[in-house]
């Protein structure tokens, strides 16, 4: 019971720093480049599980739009 806790807590904090993210990168002014590739990044990316050791597990799925960071 206290090791589910612990993950359960631990993926509760790693939640919450993508969440962070996502609230600090709105406030950001501007659409260069960099933030929307950033911020379509941390969008996409799903949290699978997180450990109390410090471990996280996402899922992230390679589109044609990353698969050349060039744009050609």
């Amino acid at each position: 019971m206290a090791v589910a806790s612990e993950r359960t807590r631990a993926r509760a904090a790693v939640q919450c720093i993508l969440d962070r993210y996502r609230k600090l990168a709105a406030e950001v002014p501007g659409d260069g480049m960099e933030k929307l590739f950033d911020l379509d990044c941390m969008d996409r990316v799903e949290l699978l599980d997180a450990g109390p050791e410090g471990s996280a597990v996402f899922r992230f799925k390679i589109t044609q739009r990353y698969a050349n960071l060039n744009g050609r």
